[in-house]
C-alpha cells in the first residue's frame, strides 16, 4: 500500500476477510437477536462516532477493574453491538479506496474493544486483588480452550455455587479455576492458596468439592461403556492394524503421600506410596473404562480380576458381536481386549507370544499388538502431560486422591472429544 494512492492487494482482501469472519464469530448470536430496525439503523450508523460515543459514556461511569455486574452488562452489550454495526455496514462490500481508511480506523477500534471484551470475560474472585484473567494465560491454567470452560462453568456451576451468606462468597468461575488451575499445575495448595489469595485449607476444600462434581456431571457423557464394538475394531484395524481389537488396558501408578497407619499396603515395587489407576483406552487415546484407587502393592492383574469388567470378562458375560471374518481373510476370529504379558491370556484378552526364535508370523503378531498398545501408554502419557498433578506426590488421603484422578481422567476425554467441534450441550 503506497502513501498518497491506496492500492489494495491480495494480502489486504484476505486480511479483510479474516477480521469479518471473527467479527461474524463473535457477534453471531447478537446479530440473530437483532430486528430488522435494529439492523437497518446500525447499517446506516457512523461506528466511529457510535464508539466515541460509547467509550465517553462508559468513561463518565468510571469504568474500574471492579465494575459490578450492571455496568459490565451495559459493557458488553455495547461493545457486541458495535460489532454488529461494523459486520453489517461492510458485509459483501470490500472497502473501495474512498473507504478504506474508515475500514482501518474501524478495525483498529474493533480491536481495541474486544481487548476490552475480553478482560471483561475475566473471571474475579468479591475483590478487586483477587481478580484472575483468563486471557493470557488461560489454557496455561485450563488446558482447555474458553469455550469449553464455559460449558463447563454452565454444567457444574449450579452445583458448586455456594449460597451468598458472605460478602467474600468465592463464586463458581473462581471455584472452577483454582481446581483446574491445581490440576494443570500440580502446585501445591499452599501456593494455590497464596495465587488466589484464599485460606490454603479453602483450596483444598474448593478443589475436593468441584473434582467430585465434575466426575459426577460428566463421566456418563464422556466414559462410554460399553462401546459399540464393531464400530471400535474398525478404528483399530484402520488406525493400528489390529482388527477385531476393541481396547486396551493396562495400570498406572499413581504418587500419594503414605496414608496413616497403612503400613506397606500402599508401596508398590517402584518403592513409593500409590494408588493403582487401571484404564481401558479406545483406538483414539480416550478411556473407555476405568478402576481407580486399589493399593498400590496390589499388581495390575490383581486389581484387574477384580473390577467389574475383568469379572465380566472372565465370566463370559460381555456381550460381544458373533465371530466375524477377518479382512482379506477366511479366518473367522472373536473380539478382544489387548494387554501386555501381565495380564492373563484368555479369548477375549490377549497378549504378546512369549519365547525366542518365535515363527515369522507369531513375530509380526507381537509387533502389531506392540504397536497398538502402546494406544493406552500415550493415553496416560497425554494424560501426564496435561496434568502435572500426576509428576508430583499427590500430598491428600486416598479418597481424596482418587477424586482428583477420577476427574483428571474424564476432563481427558472431555478436552479430546469437544475440541475443535461444536461443544455438546446436556440433556
Amino acid at each position: 500500500m503506497s502513501e498518497g494512492n491506496i492500492v489494495l492487494s491480495g494480502t489486504d482482501r484476505e486480511c479483510f476477510d479474516i477480521h469479518m469472519n471473527d467479527v461474524k464469530f463473535v457477534v453471531f448470536e447478537k446479530l440473530n437477536n437483532l430486528n430488522v430496525e435494529e439492523k437497518r439503523r446500525l447499517s446506516n450508523s457512523d461506528i466511529l462516532q457510535d464508539g466515541r460515543n460509547f467509550v465517553e459514556e462508559t468513561e463518565a461511569m468510571r469504568i474500574r477493574n471492579e465494575c459490578d455486574d450492571d455496568l459490565k452488562s451495559f459493557m458488553m452489550d455495547g461493545i457486541y453491538r458495535l460489532m454488529a454495526a461494523y459486520y453489517l455496514i461492510y458485509n459483501g462490500s470490500y472497502p473501495g479506496e474512498e473507504n478504506y481508511n474508515h475500514f482501518m480506523e474501524c478495525q483498529a477500534f474493533i480491536l481495541h474493544l474486544d481487548e476490552i471484551r475480553k478482560d471483561l470475560l475475566a473471571v474475579e474472585t468479591p475483590e478487586p486483588s483477587r481478580r484472575i484473567g483468563i486471557h493470557d494465560k488461560f489454557k496455561q491454567y485450563t488446558r482447555m480452550s474458553e469455550k469449553q470452560f464455559r460449558f463447563l462453568l454452565d454444567s457444574v456451576g449450579p452445583i458448586i455455587e455456594k449460597s451468598i451468606t458472605r460478602r467474600d462468597v468465592i463464586p463458581p468461575a473462581s471455584r472452577l479455576l483454582i481446581t483446574l488451575h491445581y490440576l494443570a499445575t500440580g502446585e501445591s495448595f499452599s501456593s494455590i492458596a497464596r495465587l488466589y489469595l484464599i485460606g490454603t485449607s479453602t483450596a483444598s476444600q474448593i478443589i475436593k468439592e468441584t473434582t467430585d462434581v465434575i466426575w459426577n456431571k460428566l463421566h456418563q457423557l464422556y466414559i462410554l461403556f460399553p462401546i459399540d464394538w464393531e464400530a471400535e475394531s474398525e478404528k483399530w484395524g484402520n488406525f493400528h492394524r489390529l482388527p477385531h481389537c476393541v481396547g486396551a488396558v493396562d495400570g498406572k501408578h499413581v504418587r500419594i503421600q503414605k496414608p496413616p497407619h497403612s503400613g506397606s499396603l500402599y508401596f508398590n515395587y517402584k518403592k513409593y506410596f500409590s494408588i493403582v489407576l487401571l484404564g481401558v483406552c479406545d483406538a483414539d487415546a480416550n478411556f473407555i473404562f476405568v478402576s481407580i484407587g486399589a493399593p498400590g502393592s496390589l499388581s495390575d492383574v490383581t486389581v484387574w480380576n477384580n473390577t467389574e469388567l475383568g469379572l465380566d470378562l472372565a465370566a463370559g458375560n460381555i456381550e460381544f458381536p458373533p465371530d466375524k471374518l477377518l479382512p482379506n481373510s477366511n479366518v473367522s476370529f472373536n473380539y478382544f481386549f489387548i494387554g501386555d504379558e501381565a495380564f492373563p491370556l484368555s479369548k477375549n484378552l490377549l497378549r504378546n507370544y512369549s519365547g525366542r526364535n518365535l515363527s515369522a508370523d507369531k513375530e509380526n503378531f507381537n509387533k502389531r499388538l506392540s504397536s497398538a498398545r502402546n494406544t493406552i501408554e500415550r493415553a496416560f502419557g497425554i494424560l501426564s502431560n496435561r496434568f502435572r498433578v500426576f509428576r508430583n506426590e499427590i500430598s491428600v488421603e486416598p479418597q481424596f486422591a482418587i477424586s482428583i484422578v477420577k476427574c483428571c481422567i474424564v476432563l481427558h476425554n472431555f478436552i479430546r472429544k469437544t475440541a475443535d467441534k461444536e461443544t455438546p450441550i446436556f440433556e
